[in-house]
């Protein structure tokens, strides 16, 4: 609403509803219900991939992508954080199921190849989460302890 506000003297009616769209698209949260829902989903191709850009951390790797994750927790509330390191863990796994929807929904954009590289990095996150993730067991308790 601000942006549309900020640009009604500069872009059409059109122009802004896509803006609208763009910002929309990188809120990850749109489950059907719970905490997260959101009646909003990313729909034009432009939208879908800002909203992969916009998740796509993992392509740094394994280490940057769970630092990126608990910056996350860090600035959530506490009574929001997961119960404990295994729901933690749980949780990351449904979020790259996340990701690899939404990596699906840009394949015919992006160039195979990049795409194919995309999913390798994508298959390489969830195996080093099962043989890394006790890692940051420590860091994830010491951010849960803040409740």
């Amino acid at each position: 609403m601000c942006a549309d506000d900020k640009m009604k003297s500069r872009l059409s009616v059109r122009q802004r509803i896509a803006l609208q769209g763009l910002i929309l698209a990188t809120s990850f949260g749109q489950a059907a219900e719970g905490p997260y829902h959101r009646d909003y989903a990313p729909n034009t191709l432009g939208e879908k991939l800002l909203a992969f850009a916009d998740i796509a951390g993992f392509t740094k790797g394994f280490d940057e992508w769970m630092k990126e994750s608990l910056n996350v927790f860090r600035e959530m509330s506490p009574d929001t954080l997961p119960k404990d390191f295994a729901t933690m863990i749980k949780g990351r796994n449904g979020f790259l199921g996340y990701i690899t929807s939404k990596l699906a929904e840009i394949k015919d954009a992006v160039d195979p190849k990049y795409f194919d590289r995309l999913n390798a990095q994508l298959e390489q996150i969830k195996v080093d989460l099962g043989e890394k993730g006790e890692n940051y067991r420590q860091e994830f308790e010491e951010i849960g302890a803040r409740k």
